[in-house]
């Protein structure tokens, strides 16, 4: 090969990388900026996934507050409908005991008034 075609071969190989070499730095600045972009977007994915977990632990300690409340408020109302109970079956046994006296009270009234008719019967002092 002689020396002109050597040099022409080299310049054209010279000049194909340069053009690779100019993909290259503009493929690579592509690259860059792409993961540049990529970065950023990420960056932001973050900051959204930050503050959902803040939301959703402010929801947690939302609902552990209100099943404390529930909890608490349960045992209110079977401690109320104990007591009501309760006193419900000491009122029933009040007026079974109310009743039982305005029995005896009833029939101490009628003996009073048969020995009342008889005492008016007789003359009212005794003494026939």
């Amino acid at each position: 090969m002689d020396h002109e075609k050597w040099l022409e071969q080299h310049d054209r190989m010279m000049a194909d990388h340069e053009i690779m070499m100019a993909r290259f730095d503009k493929n690579m600045a592509e690259l860059q900026e792409g993961h540049a972009k990529l970065q950023e977007g990420h960056a932001r994915f973050q900051e959204r996934q930050d503050k959902l977990q803040a939301s959703q632990d402010k929801l947690q300690a939302s609902q552990d507050k209100l099943h404390a409340s529930q909890d608490k408020t349960e045992r209110t109302l079977r401690r109320a409908i104990r007591l009501a109970v309760r006193d419900a079956r000491r009122q029933r046994e009040r007026n079974r005991e109310f009743d039982e006296k305005m029995t005896q009270i009833a029939s101490a009234q009628l003996v009073n008034e048969q020995l009342l008719k008889a005492f008016l019967e007789r003359g009212g002092n005794g003494s026939h």
